[in-house]
């Protein structure tokens, strides 16, 4: 199936490590993104116009925006995670790691308690197209910076990627340049019930 992990589902990974934190780092404040079904589409694809997945393209993931949570899913499995996003240029996305038998966002292996907190959280840019409700724009995975970042430091638990301990450190890693392939077209498709 096309859906074969959380990052690739929500098609907001690039090919570099992204920034994790181990703690929230975020306030969700300002505009919101619409509730709603969303899809997530790279460059050359070209974006859904109705609700009925069957007839997406290939390239389209579907993601579902409500009440401060983002759903998608790996395989049939649902993955249902905490979203924050915060005010700036761009808007910063927080996504906490995934609770229970959810695959993991972060290297981190979810615990398995129900109720249990999040194990992690994961980092996104955004920049909105158009007013608040937002409805369209683009979005990308906030890479590991390749120069020093004061506040980000490299894992050392010989995975790659790299933590970030402030929010200040996720806002300055966000404002480098993403891979042109990074980037996706984030569009709204319909309200959610």
């Amino acid at each position: 199936m096309r859906r074969t992990s959380a990052l690739l589902l929500l098609a907001l990974a690039s090919c570099t490590p992204g920034v994790e934190s181990e703690t929230a780092l975020l306030q969700a404040g300002g505009a919101q993104p619409a509730d709603g079904l969303w899809a997530l589409v790279p460059k050359d694809c070209a974006a859904p116009t109705s609700a009925s997945m069957t007839s997406w393209p290939e390239c389209a993931m579907p993601v579902w925006l409500k009440g401060g949570m983002a759903t998608a899913f790996v395989g049939s499995v649902p993955v249902h995670m905490t979203f924050v996003m915060a005010t700036g240029d761009p808007r910063l996305i927080q996504l906490a790691n995934p609770v229970g038998d959810s695959p993991p966002l972060t290297g981190a292996a979810p615990p398995k308690e129900a109720g249990a907190a999040p194990q992690g959280y994961l980092y996104w840019a955004f920049v909105p197209d158009g007013d608040e409700p937002y409805r369209k724009g683009r979005i990308w995975q906030i890479a590991c910076p390749a120069q020093e970042i004061a506040g980000i430091a490299k894992k050392t638990d010989g995975k790659e990627g790299c933590v970030a301990g402030t929010a200040e450190a996720v806002r300055a890693a966000s404002r480098l340049a993403p891979e042109e392939n990074a980037q996706k077209s984030a569009v709204w498709i319909a309200p959610g019930d």
